[in-house]
């Protein structure tokens, strides 16, 4: 479970920091209130980002590998 936090932990921050920069940018352009809206997009982002990570992407890879077992099995 260590291994899982910190991954989303990380996960979260790289994938956030880098996705948010880069839309608020594209959205609204650098300016003087460039670094404040960013912040606050950000920290939301990061937020769903590692609950998505925690909660939802165990569920999405048990459905993966479901979907994948189903099909090995259809192909021997």
């Amino acid at each position: 479970m260590k291994n899982r936090l910190a991954f989303a932990l990380i996960m979260g921050l790289i994938t956030t920091t880098l996705i948010s920069f880069v839309l608020i940018a594209v959205n609204v352009g650098i300016n003087s209130n460039f670094l404040r809206i960013w912040f606050r997009s950000w920290c939301l982002s990061y937020i769903i980002a590692v609950f998505a990570m925690l909660v939802i992407a165990p569920k999405v890879q048990s459905l993966v590998n479901s979907l994948f077992s189903k099909f090995r099995k259809s192909a021997n």
